[in-house]
């Protein structure tokens, strides 16, 4: 997206949480940042899968570390 890499959720030994999005400069110097999602975050999941529309990230399904789901979750990019 725009010459970065979004990383959200995943796994580091239990489910990470969509609240903070790791981001990887791949136009730049390769740095890494973390940027803070506003607003209610969604659940914790890993496994799950994310397309980019325009400005938005949709978020689908996944699993929490218990069971997996079937939820839909849009992260607007334009705002962080």
């Amino acid at each position: 997206m725009g010459g970065y890499l979004l990383v959200i959720g995943g796994w580091d030994g239990a489910a990470c949480g969509l609240d903070k999005v790791s981001t990887l400069d791949i136009d730049g110097l390769g740095s890494w940042y973390t940027v803070d999602v506003p607003g209610q975050s969604p659940p914790a999941v890993y496994g799950h899968s994310a397309t980019l529309i325009g400005s938005k990230v949709v978020l689908f399904g996944g699993w929490d570390g218990v069971s997996p789901l079937n939820t839909v979750h849009v992260l607007d990019t334009a705002k962080l």
